[in-house]
């Protein structure tokens, strides 16, 4: 997941810019989504806004995630 959000592309095809990282844990791997400074961070704001948009669609056999809007 964080492989596809880094390389999304935008309806231009310009990159969309998100920073992804990954975090494995023993029990879990969580996805998070940029570097903010706090809550109110407009950087973070408007990264919301783009998420909330996205819907993500797979294939059943696990092949590539495709993000649409």
């Amino acid at each position: 997941m964080a492989e596809v959000l880094r390389a999304m592309k935008g309806p231009g095809g310009q990159s969309v810019g998100l920073e992804a990282f990954v975090l494995h844990t023993r029990n879990a791997s969580i996805v998070t989504v940029g570097q903010f400074d706090g809550p109110t961070d407009p950087a973070l704001l408007e990264a919301q806004r783009m998420l909330q948009r996205m819907t993500f669609l797979s294939s059943k056999d696990g092949g590539v995630c495709r993000a649409g809007r």
